[in-house]
This record gives structure tokens, sequence and C-alpha cells, in this order.
């Protein structure tokens, strides 16, 4: 029998491992496998954020028309993004796929020359 640290690193190489788009149909199919959701919702969250970040999920911002890309060339700080479109800075909460609290950020001026 597998452990709950094992049961969780298989279920992450899974879920990093879903094909674009069936993030959701992935996560369910493991949840039934694990069959403890507390163990899995609390131990799944980094694989989470690397799908999102690698597969440029993309995720819809209160107050900001279109979706916005999750990606690393986007990332503030851990859990916070940038949309270089409209300079706001938005929370991204990686286990629902959805964005909150966005705020006016400035732009780095180097950057935006690149951009």
């Amino acid at each position: 029998m597998a452990t709950s640290e094992e049961k969780i690193e298989i279920a992450s190489r899974f879920l990093r491992a879903a094909p674009p788009g069936e993030i959701n149909d992935v996560f369910n199919d493991v949840r039934a496998l694990v069959g403890d959701s507390e163990l899995l919702e609390g131990g799944i969250l980094s694989a989470l954020e690397e799908y999102n970040t690698e597969e440029l999920a993309t995720v819809e911002v209160p107050g900001i028309e279109g979706k916005v890309i999750v990606s690393k060339y986007g990332q503030v700080d851990t859990d916070r993004f940038i949309d270089p479109k409209t300079s706001q800075v938005f929370q991204v909460d990686h286990y629902r796929q959805t964005a909150s609290d966005p705020e006016p950020h400035s732009p780095d001026a180097e950057i935006e020359d690149l951009r």
C-alpha cells in the first residue's frame, strides 16, 4: 500500500503530465484514485502552479476584458501575476484556476521598452 506522500507524488506527476486543457478531467480521475480529498488538496498545489504556468493557463480577471495568460514570465511573486496590457497585477488561485484582487502596477520601464 502506498503512503500518503507517495500518493501525492504520483498524483502530482499525473497532473503535471495532463494534456493542455485537460487538467480538470485528470484532477477528477486522480481524486478518485487517491480517495482522500483533503490529502489531495493539501499536497498538489505546487503541481497545479507548475502546470498553470508551464501550459499558459488563462484566467478571467475581474475588471479586465478578456482572459489573461498565467505564465512564469508574468509572475510577480508566488501567486501574483501581471497583465502587461492593462498593467494590472492579480492573484491566482491555482487550485480553482481563478483570478482575484486586481490592482494597478507600475511597469518596469526597461522591460516595457523591450516589449
